[in-house]
């Protein structure tokens, strides 16, 4: 049996003990601690081996306080928990539901094993934060689903943002704990930056006149999720204020928090009339009438290419290359675009489109089609002999030239 530690009445695992009697050897001795209250009447806990980090207990397992510090014994397999025993009787376990009331539908339960494994590979802090964010959208099935799918694919905690100071998973349990401006909906806003992080297609401008908002802020949510999720976070707050990673600060647009019936999610709404304002050049963003009004009273939809062009770079802090047809052959910027595909990016395009502009973003340049992703939330292609009849500008990021970084490096 497990030693008591003199003077704490707590029961202490001995590593040299062995695997316990009449039980396989792929089992050990560990003890339960640092057990902390999750969502609803849940509680988390952490497995302590000798000379290890300590191990998340998977989600499962039944736990309370009266399990800290608790002799038992573990059964793993290359990390994996598969087994708790307590006094030679079996830890409970339970299935997750969509909501703290155990009686909301069930979510998805066919990923649990793999969102167990995934969930102990995080360590100790990341977990804690995986689980916070989890407390915050229990009652959102649709949610908690995408947020499994997001660990269990590696994306979390994810990368850096642009900044370098916090991962994506830190930014998502950032907004879930943070009080937004009055009249905004927290749940909303991490549903919608979850949903949008795990698929950016899910982005679109709807009935407003903001595909090129749209096509920087799918372009942001897929090169960088963790600034994505920053920048919109920033936007929600009561300042409404958030610093780019070129040095600028984007305001949030008075009027953008309230609700229309444009089809767009919050985050959309907010993050689209920022960027408008933005890059508008000192004209005036009206997110009623979805049009800028110039300082002698004059109106237009949508951004010109400049403004875009003004708005790729402020936002992603590198310089951007714009060719058009007015300076640029259809070949050369063809050619640029190729480039670009082929590091597996993205390239912003302004088309015609009924004799007016429209952006998209160009996914794949074939002989005789291209693929395009379109801010109306979809996926499409057409024929490439269109494609090159329609095309107006592209934009893409500047490369460095291999000859002259040889040459500096050279002293020449």
């Amino acid at each position: 049996m497990p030693r008591l530690r003199k003077g704490t009445g707590a029961s202490e695992p001995d590593p040299g003990l062995g695997a316990p009697a009449g039980v396989g050897e792929d089992w050990e001795w560990s003890q339960i601690i640092d057990i902390r209250k999750a969502e609803g009447k849940r509680y988390v806990g952490w497995l302590r081996f000798p000379k290890e980090d300590p191990v998340a207990i998977p989600p499962t397992y039944v736990l309370h306080l009266g399990l800290n510090r608790k002799a038992c014994r573990v059964r793993r397999t290359g990390g994996v928990v598969h087994g708790i025993q307590i006094d030679d009787r079996p830890l409970q376990r339970w299935w997750p539901t969509a909501s703290p009331s155990d009686t909301a539908r069930r979510i998805d339960t066919s990923g649990l094993r793999a969102e167990e494994q995934a969930l102990i590979r995080l360590g100790h802090a990341d977990g804690l934060a995986y689980l916070r964010l989890r407390e915050s959208v229990i009652a959102d099935p649709e949610s908690v689903a995408v947020q499994q799918r997001l660990l269990v694919a590696g994306r979390l905690p994810g990368d850096y943002d642009l900044r370098g100071e916090r991962q994506l998973l830190d930014h998502l349990v950032r907004v879930a704990g943070r009080s937004p401006l009055r009249g905004l909906s927290r749940g909303e806003l991490v549903a919608s930056l979850l949903a949008e992080v795990e698929t950016p297609l899910r982005i679109r401008q709807g009935t407003r006149r903001t595909c090129g908002a749209a096509v920087v802020q799918m372009l942001l949510a897929r090169n960088s999720p963790p600034e994505y999720v920053r920048i919109v976070s920033e936007l929600a707050m009561p300042r409404g204020l958030a610093r780019l990673v070129g040095g600028e600060t984007l305001q949030r647009d008075p009027g953008s928090e309230q609700g229309d019936e444009s089809g767009r999610s919050l985050s959309s709404r907010l993050i689209q009339a920022a960027f408008m304002e933005f890059a508008n050049l000192g004209d005036d963003y009206d997110p009623a009438a979805d049009e800028n009004i110039r300082p002698d009273g004059s109106r237009y939809a949508g951004l010109f290419f400049d403004q875009i062009h003004r708005l790729l770079e402020a936002v992603t802090g590198i310089g951007f290359e714009k060719r058009d047809v007015n300076g640029t052959s259809t070949w050369s910027m063809l050619t640029g675009a190729a480039g670009v595909l082929r590091r597996g990016n993205l390239v912003p395009v302004l088309m015609d489109r009924k004799k007016a502009g429209h952006y998209v973003l160009l996914e794949a340049l074939e002989p005789q089609r291209v693929r395009l992703i379109d801010p109306w939330g979809r996926e499409t292609g057409m024929a490439r002999r269109d494609f090159e009849q329609r095309l107006l500008a592209v934009a893409f990021p500047k490369l460095p030239n291999p000859l002259l970084a040889f040459l500096r490096r050279m002293g020449t």
